[in-house]
Order: C-alpha cells, then structure tokens, then sequence
C-alpha cells in the first residue's frame, strides 16, 4: 500500500512544471553570471562579447566546467583552478539573485497562463497553464511580456552591481536602454499593461503605437520626478525604466512600498545596522514582488 501511495504522488507530481520552472532559474543563472562579466569588464572598456572569461589575477581561461552558475564557484571552493587567488563570493550570490528573479518571475507568468497580470492584461491568456500552455498551445503574446519584464529586471540589477561598486552608469547605455523599452512597447502595444488615466478619452489611445507612447513617456516622467526626490541617481534611472515599461502607476506603487517596507527595516535595524552599498538592489527586489502580485494592487 506504502509503494502504491508512492506511485501515485509520484504521478501526481507535476514532473513537466518543475522541469520548465528549472530551464527559467538556469537561464537566470546564466544571465547573472554574463553580468558578472558586464560589471567587470565595461568600467575597463573592454568587450562583453569577444574573449573569453579569465582569472583577473593570473590571466588563466575560465574552463567551461568551472563556469557554471554557482557550481563552478563550490567546486573551484571558491579560488582560481590555476593560481589559487580567492574568488569572491559576490559572484556566485549575483548569479543566484539573477536566477531567482528571472526564475520566478518566468516561472509565474508563464506556467500560470499570466494570472499574475492585471485584469487589463486577461486578454493575454488562452486558458492553458503548465506545459501544455507552453509546447502544445504557445502563446506567443504572454512570452512577448515576459520576456519584457525579465528585460527589465536583469538591467535594474546589473545597474544595481554598478551602483554597489560605486561606478557611474554609462549614459549611452542609460539612453539606448529607455529607447529599447520605449520602441518595444511602440511596436508591440500589447506589452503595456495600463492606460494613462483609467477613462482616458478614445482619441487619446488611438492609434495604438501612440497609446504605448504616451504611456511610456507619462511613465519616464514619473519616474524621473519621484527619483529626483532621491540623492541615489542609478535609483532615479531604474524608475525612468520601470515607468518606461510598466507605466507610472507601477512607479507609484513601487516607491510607497520602498518606502515603506525598506525604509523601515532600516529604522528599525538603527544607524548600527548593514551599510547598502546599493539601493538599486531594493528597487530588483520590490519589482520583483510587484510583478508577482500586480493583479491584486494594480
């Protein structure tokens, strides 16, 4: 009876699900660990693409087996293979942030059908969930918005990384990225999630690349204005682009809640508490949180 329970919680397990969920935290994982490479090699001018990775001490080639996201650094025991210099632990805890919100925000959105979307966004769904939503029905829509909202994600926590190792954002980045969102919501209208108003006027979104304009410009605003209220410059940009993406009222939403949530832990915690080196990171965080729940506060 024992074995046969077994059998059939084993059927029951959503083998499929767990499968996909796993594929978006490696991917995650991955993308953390190109942006340890951004991180340390733009301030030096150097390419991101060309080159491979190497040990900044002794010059020695990463293999491919010691670069693996996480596994490599507990395997290597965290030094270099060839010179036995320290790597540091900031590398493997960027890729495990990277991994965990690429992971659960794709994982969310994707294997719930977008249930996590707001009621602007139902149309998004066709009504399957888990894998079969994925391989067998694809809805090409809501993996346009995911993809979009993990965008979003992965730049605030690579300009988080700048901001921690007090480095300047480069501005042509800062441009060329506001202007990527931007134009993806101009040419595919469907990854804005509000309107301006909640009864704008007709003529106000028609056509619908001017819709996704207005939106978007109405949300750099805000943004730009709350982040102007800050003396954390990288924070003003990453609420340029969450406005840019996700309109003003995320802005909103997202600025009480740091407000709120982190400011007072750090009250609480007192002057003698951690030092954050970025408050960016807040920003990945409370993004992070408010993509999951967006359907039940926006």
């Amino acid at each position: 009876m024992q074995i046969m329970g077994l059998l059939l919680w084993l059927e029951a397990v959503p083998w499929g699900d767990i499968l996909v969920a796993s594929f978006f935290f490696a991917i995650g994982g991955t993308l953390g660990s190109f942006l340890n490479v951004v991180v340390h090699r733009v301030p030096r001018s150097e390419s991101v693409v060309f080159g491979r990775s190497h040990c900044p001490a002794c010059r020695a080639v990463i293999r491919a087996r010691d670069n693996i996201p996480m596994l490599g650094w507990l395997l290597l025991r965290g030094r270099c293979r060839d010179c036995g210099v320290a790597i540091a632990v900031a590398y493997p805890l960027v890729e495990l942030s990277c991994a965990i919100v690429v992971g659960l925000v794709a994982s969310v959105e994707v294997l719930s059908g977008g249930a996590n979307l707001p009621i602007a966004w139902a149309g998004v769904s066709n009504g399957q969930r888990g894998i079969d939503g994925l391989l067998w029905q694809t809805n090409w829509r809501l993996l346009g918005i995911c993809l979009d909202h993990c965008f979003v994600l992965v730049t605030l926590l690579a300009w988080s990384l700048f901001e921690r190792n007090a480095q300047p954002l480069p501005t042509n980045w800062f441009r060329a990225t506001i202007v990527l969102a931007v134009g993806a919501a101009m040419l595919w209208p469907m990854l804005q999630p509000v309107d301006v108003l909640p009864h704008s006027p007709q003529w106000l979104l028609s056509p619908d690349w001017l819709r996704a304009l207005i939106i978007s410009t109405a949300g750099i605003a805000v943004g730009r204005l709350v982040g102007g209220q800050l003396d954390r410059p990288m924070v003003s940009s990453g609420l340029m682009l969450i406005g840019a993406a996700l309109g003003w009222q995320a802005v909103v939403a997202i600025s009480i809640a740091l407000l709120i949530v982190v400011g007072s832990f750090f009250a609480v915690v007192g002057r003698n508490g951690p030092k954050r080196a970025s408050q960016t990171s807040d920003l990945v965080m409370m993004t992070t949180v408010y993509l999951l729940v967006w359907r039940w506060v926006g």
